[in-house]
């Protein structure tokens, strides 16, 4: 008889732990298209960065050069951008890559889809991320960074140990929560770096609309037109990134705070995942996808 009961007992498991499973395989899908909405995100605002600034330093030259104060000017716009290299940007792509295989891993533990992971991708970025020098993130990439993207793909190529969502969720949460922490912080101080740079455009014009306006009267209207249309072109999210103190996140277009609140999201939803609790599970993960696309649709460039 006490056989039976422990056979019982095993089958009772069984059966609740794969209704589990299967309570959590579209959420955990919808995690997975959170994050690769995020990285998305990410890749387009650092790249819109690359660009301002390039456009900003671009017109500060310009102006100084009209003024007498720059002796060298390059009129085809030639730049070597300061806040963020080429190399930089690499590094930062690698960083996505490892976040959105992460959730892929996580659709792939939930599923048992195979497909949805590129193990051979996950090994070239293993060894791109370990020739990484470990300088301050805004420079190449900080120690913890590089140790939390270590560790993520180490644990998308364990099949032996990382097995279970519930487990891989809570041994990867502190990775996480050390690669949201520093991009959060750079996605707000990279904002608040070009509204300078844009300020210092919109001060150099203001100037000489009124010098224009002094030789030209009325006719500084068109200088005045133009104008507007040089800080338009600057910034292609048609709105400021510095941090706004009641933020509004069904109407800001702030960019970096709303990748900010995603980065959030994830880490609440990664939680959830650990915790293994259904009912934290669904709104966590449902929130990440709408503040996601709200990310996504802040820094598409606008046309």
């Amino acid at each position: 008889m006490k056989s039976y009961k422990l056979v019982y007992v095993f089958l009772l498991t069984v059966i609740l732990n794969g209704c589990g499973l299967m309570q959590i395989q579209s959420p955990i899908a919808q995690f997975s298209t959170g994050v690769h909405s995020l990285a998305t995100s990410e890749m387009n605002f650092f790249k819109a960065v690359q660009t301002m600034d390039c456009v900003t330093g671009f017109y500060t030259q310009a102006f100084e050069y009209s003024n007498g104060n720059g002796t060298t000017f390059d009129i085809s716009g030639k730049c070597n951008p300061i806040l963020l290299t080429d190399d930089q940007i690499k590094i930062r792509q690698t960083l996505m890559d490892t976040l959105t295989l992460y959730a892929d891993k996580m659709k792939v533990l939930a599923t048992n889809d195979d497909t949805a992971l590129d193990s051979e991708m996950v090994g070239d970025i293993s060894n791109t991320i370990k020739t990484y020098k470990t300088q301050t993130l805004n420079s190449e990439i900080t120690t913890g960074i590089k140790v939390a993207m270590i560790a993520i793909t180490d644990m998308i190529l364990d099949h032996k140990k990382f097995t279970e969502v519930k487990s891989s969720a809570t041994a990867m949460q502190p990775y996480l929560e050390t690669i949201v922490k520093d991009l959060k912080s750079e996605n707000s101080s990279l904002a608040q770096n070009i509204d300078s740079k844009m300020d210092k455009v919109e001060i150099n014009l203001r100037w000489i609309i009124s010098k224009s306006h002094e030789n030209k009267s009325n006719m500084s209207f068109f200088d005045i037109m133009q104008s507007r249309k040089i800080l338009q072109s600057i910034n292609p999210f048609g709105e400021r990134l510095i941090s706004q103190t009641n933020f509004d996140l069904t109407t800001s277009d702030n960019a970096a705070e709303q990748m900010n609140n995603t980065l959030d999201a994830i880490l609440v939803a990664n939680k959830a995942i650990a915790n293994a609790n259904t009912a934290d599970i669904l709104p966590s993960i449902n929130n990440l996808i709408s503040i996601s696309k709200n990310a996504l649709k802040a820094t598409t460039p606008s046309k």
